[in-house]
């Protein structure tokens, strides 16, 4: 059995390692998952003079064998001020001889990961090289991880000046935007990732921090710089250096990488040591192997669901115990202590599945003692032959099945209470509205109630790079039929397309805001069940905006409620991810720019949809004009 600490994936980085395949037995011996190590050697000066002569930049690969290559050695490249030099001949001269590097890197490890360790280089310079050798098909399959910063070194003297403001003295921003602004340069390359330097020096403000757990980070290395030494002369993190490095395991990434001295450090099995008692306060659930990995919504209406996807809504028991208070809290306020012997209630179960708010039900019946009547509305043909069983074997006459679409049942009683769990990740977004309203006919007009009584859906704006690449990559890149592809060539269909999320590597750009109520029984006459509405918020850092996070809350029965608000979040309830709507393009935020929101829910007479747009700071066109990328059927 795989122990949570042995997720954590632990590398040893060394500049140079003259004797790489010492280095590399030391590594395996020590226990490290692998060895980052510069490729070029450090004493071969070239004078990036074109030659067809041969050169000895390196050690000879048959070294190692081409497995320790591949799945042990990680190449590491660094790349000066030399590439954007304002003397042609020394820049193309140089970017020459890097490619010669870096082609040589994909000759020996020809899948996998390179480090790319900057050097005073010009960002946008360095992320358009960047782009162009991946371009290459010698790097078909490698990926590119910049090593980046947390605090600029350029910060650490300014961080001692009187003669500053703490804004200036504290440009905690220099480091992302360095890299933001390198990535952009690649039109957001999802091959090139940060491998981030936790360094001794650290921001004042955590919100700049935060702000990397929406970006992609392949790695996180911790320098023996950032270690401090206890009484015992045992190296350890500050609490606050461990708290930023258990976040990023948390959220980012399970890669951790080691920087001695060198490899005569002799605290290297205790840097390891102390990097893998910190992976044992991670916590993992069923649903981490899935984080960031958009999902499509559900179709419940026009798909019948199968049986694991039943099995996964009944391993919550959370709503289930929610919902079983509801209904008690409900049946001892329609039926007094009085009435036990004479009055029964008759409650409906639409869309009953396997059966487990049935349960949930009948335990309320017990619990209170009193007296219930169930009915159990499911179209599903499969779930009936469950339903079916289960009532044969264990509910008898306590059960009534009828197999039929609740929006189309006609009954000769009205019933006292509905019962349901149609709710979706956005609240409404698998037609609770829609099917609640056609059943709430049946329901007695003065004193029947809705379990659930409402749901509210609310939205946040996000920065979540690597749930982006993903939806991005999900259909290969198919061009929207809406928009002009001279005018956005980078134009994805996938990204007009709402999503299920459980979110991971996402930061919140700023907090969540109401946006559409729905109420039940609704009394509204006519009922209109489209929505409208512009939400306004603020941005809390520069950072990127790529799309809006949804959730809900909902009101099963007066103070009992169910929530996946981040804030409000029901504990123990895994039943929901999160909505997700990207946007096309990414928009670069500044700190207090004003981020408005606009959104719609439409509907027709077979089909409902949600479009929305970014008006602020800069508007997009509306994502999912008329349902051209989803729509949830009616039929």
């Amino acid at each position: 059995m795989t122990t949570d600490s042995e997720k954590v994936e632990i590398l040893l980085k060394v500049n140079e390692a003259p004797d790489l395949q010492a280095a590399h037995s030391f590594a395996v011996n020590k226990n490290f998952a692998g060895l980052i190590t510069g490729l070029v050697n450090e004493n071969y000066k070239s004078d990036y003079e074109p030659s067809d002569e041969p050169e000895c930049f390196t050690r000879s690969p048959l070294i190692l064998t081409s497995n320790q290559w591949l799945n042990r050695i990680t190449p590491m490249f660094t790349i000066d001020c030399d590439l954007n030099s304002p003397k042609p001949y020394i820049a193309d001269n140089y970017r020459a001889t890097l490619e010669k590097y870096l082609r040589f890197g994909a000759f020996v490890k020809n899948t996998g990961c390179f480090l790319i360790k900057p050097n005073e280089c010009d960002a946008v310079t360095l992320g358009n090289f960047l782009n162009t050798v991946l371009e290459d098909r010698a790097f078909t399959f490698v990926n590119f991880a910049v090593q980046i910063d947390l605090f600029s070194a350029s910060n650490v003297g300014k961080s001692y000046r009187n003669d500053l403001t703490e804004d200036q003295r504290e440009e905690e921003d220099d480091s992302w935007l360095y890299w933001n602004t390198l990535h952009k340069a690649t039109n957001y390359n999802s091959r090139i990732q940060v491998a981030l330097v936790i360094n001794s020096n650290l921001p004042n403000s955590n919100v700049s921090i935060y702000r990397w757990i929406g970006d992609d980070i392949r790695m996180i290395i911790v320098p023996h710089s950032s270690f401090i030494t206890n009484k015992s002369n045992f190296p350890l993190l500050s609490k606050r250096h461990q708290e930023i490095v258990r976040m990023f395991m948390q959220y980012s990434t399970n890669t951790v990488v080691i920087e001695p001295k060198s490899l005569l450090d002799h605290r290297i099995e205790l840097y390891k040591d102390y990097i893998k008692h910190q992976s044992k306060f991670i916590t993992y659930n069923e649903h981490s192997s899935g984080k960031d990995c958009p999902n499509y919504p559900l179709q419940p209406l026009h798909d019948n669901l199968d049986n694991g996807v039943y099995e996964v809504f009944e391993r919550d028991p959370a709503k289930y115990v929610l919902y079983q208070k509801a209904i008690e809290a409900a049946l001892v306020d329609m039926v007094s202590p009085e009435e036990l012997e004479t009055k029964t209630i008759l409650l409906m179960v639409v869309g009953c599945g396997r059966g487990p708010l049935i349960r949930a039900a009948l335990n309320a019946s017990t619990n209170t003692k009193r007296k219930m009547k169930i009915l159990a509305v499911e179209k599903n043909p499969n779930a009936i032959v469950v339903l079916s069983c289960l009532i044969r074997d264990l509910w008898s006459d306590k059960v009534q099945l009828i197999s039929k679409d609740m929006r189309d049942l006609q009954l000769d009683e009205k019933v006292d209470i509905v019962v349901s769990e149609l709710l979706g990740s956005f609240g409404d977004n698998e037609l609770s509205p829609e099917c609640l309203d056609g059943v709430q006919r049946l329901l007695k007009p003065d004193t029947g109630i809705s379990i659930p009584a409402n749901s509210i859906s609310y939205i946040q704006p996000v920065m979540t790079k690597r749930v982006s690449n993903a939806i991005k990559s999900i259909t290969g890149g198919v061009k929207s039929p809406n928009f002009n592809e001279k005018s956005n060539p980078e134009f994805y269909k996938s990204l007009e397309a709402n999503w299920l999320v459980y979110f991971s590597s996402v930061f919140h750009v700023d907090e969540t805001k109401e946006l559409f109520t729905f109420v039940h029984p609704n009394k509204d006459v006519p009922i209109d069940n489209s929505r409208h509405a512009i939400v306004t918020f603020k941005s809390t850092v520069d950072c990127v905006l790529h799309g809006v996070a949804g959730y809900f809350t909902s009101q099963l029965y007066k103070d009992i409620e169910i929530s996946i608000h981040p804030e409000t979040h029901t504990q123990g309830m895994s039943s929901w991810y999160s909505a997700f709507f990207p946007i096309a393009n990414e928009i670069q935020l500044k700190e207090n720019d004003p981020i408005e929101v606009e959104f719609w829910r439409k509907c027709d007479e077979k089909r409902v949809w949600y479009e929305w747009r970014i008006n602020r700071p800069e508007i997009s066109h509306v994502h999912n004009l008329n349902g051209s990328a989803h729509t949830i059927h009616l039929l």
